[in-house]
């Protein structure tokens, strides 16, 4: 289920402070991914993907270096061939409480991608947005 693009969001996150450059350019996504850590599993509201890792916001509290799967679903639109979703081994890079107990905002790097994972997030740029 596809809930609006927004803006890239490579260049807001570059420009705020203590941030490490980025290696890959990110699309802001509104989706819904499912994540799963240490027995837990939540449908997230995803906030943007790249080829390197992705961001979501989060019901619980995650600590750097964590291990998280992340089901991620195919995109609709006029690229989509294959709609099976991808599942993606994944660690915390950082997890930033939001305002008003509205969760977390859980930044992961990707840490192992299969030719069918890559090819997916591939498919959301090539719909939703420019080829890195």
């Amino acid at each position: 289920m596809f809930l609006g693009k927004k803006r890239d969001s490579t260049d807001e996150w570059a420009r705020s402070p203590g941030v490490e450059p980025r290696a890959y350019p990110r699309m802001g996504l509104r989706t819904i991914v499912t994540v799963r850590a240490f027995g837990r599993e939540s449908n997230c509201r995803l906030a943007d993907l790249s080829l390197g890792g992705l961001s979501f916001i989060a019901p619980w509290e995650m600590q750097t270096a964590d291990p998280v799967t992340i089901e991620i679903p195919a995109p609709d639109g006029p690229f989509s061939r294959k709609r099976d979703p991808a599942f993606v081994e994944a660690r915390v890079c950082r997890c930033v409480g939001r305002k008003k107990n509205a969760g977390w905002q859980v930044g992961v790097r990707f840490m192992r991608l299969s030719n069918d994972a890559d090819a997916l997030i591939g498919r959301w740029f090539e719909t939703f947005g420019e080829l890195p």
